[in-house]
């Protein structure tokens, strides 16, 4: 089997580190291996959520949610788990409407002063 190596880790600072890939054989097959390359970039703000206090419900959520913030929430978006936009309100007013949304997993994304807040949500 070919094996790979990186010397990026866990703690690894922000930048660019190499992929390597080596070795391997089988009778049957000629393998081309192509070496990559890993970014590591900033946190998304998933963390962040317990800082910032902000709560979300009722999750599962079937119709609307609601968010709570001790912080002035200027914007929600929602996102597919792919990274599609579905969902925008640029003047929140405490609940948004998910009706339109399928069963599945999705992003939230809430903007205040202190920055962006990712948390997840379950639509039944």
């Amino acid at each position: 089997m070919p094996t790979i190596s990186c010397t990026a880790n866990i703690n690894s600072p922000v930048g660019f580190y190499d992929i390597v890939l080596s070795g391997g054989l089988d009778n049957n097959y000629q393998y081309t291996l192509v070496n990559g390359r890993l970014e590591v970039t900033n946190n998304t703000g998933i963390e962040i959520v317990e800082r910032n206090n902000i709560k979300i419900y009722p999750n599962p959520a079937k119709d609307k949610i609601f968010i709570k913030s001790e912080l002035l929430i200027k914007k929600v978006e929602i996102y597919s788990s792919t990274g599609t936009l579905l969902l925008s309100d640029n003047n929140f007013n405490g609940k948004i409407s998910v009706s339109s949304l399928l069963k599945g997993i999705y992003l939230v994304r809430v903007y205040t002063d202190n920055g962006i807040t990712i948390s997840k949500i379950v639509k039944k």
